[in-house]
């Protein structure tokens, strides 16, 4: 879907419920974001998450808490088949975030916060990642 430039509708979960992740995964959804950044989302029930989604027919995402190459592993061997990463302020940042989860196919850096601050975009071309930063 993403790789054919088509529009994805995703659902956003902080709720640490399985039924409630499975509920948002069958209701139609093209992906359900986990949010492990803010919230009451540890890891042990981020996994039970993941699976739940996977098994309402959605793709499970997962916003990790910070930019710290543990935690990404960590979700990405739980069965996440994307990240988002906050507190990514530079394309190095960005680039380095990519090497560490190892395929940058599922890695989207992004910078949350004001509608003004900056956007790192990862994208692929020709199996290499590149970056770009540019203000929103």
């Amino acid at each position: 879907m993403w790789a054919d430039g088509d529009n994805a509708i995703g659902g956003w979960l902080s709720i640490p419920a399985t039924l409630s992740a499975e509920v948002m995964a069958r209701a139609g959804f093209d992906y359900v974001c986990v949010d492990t950044q803010h919230g009451a989302v540890e890891y042990q029930i981020a996994v039970e998450l993941i699976r739940a989604i996977e098994h309402g027919g959605s793709i499970p995402i997962v916003r990790v808490p910070w930019n710290e190459p543990g935690i990404i592993g960590k979700m990405l061997d739980a069965g996440a088949e994307g990240v988002i990463i906050p507190m990514v302020n530079t394309p190095e940042e960005a680039e380095a975030a990519v090497r560490r989860a190892g395929t940058p196919q599922t890695v989207v850096p992004v910078r949350s916060g004001r509608p003004s601050a900056a956007s790192v975009d990862t994208t692929m071309s020709s199996g290499l990642a590149k970056t770009s930063l540019s203000s929103r």
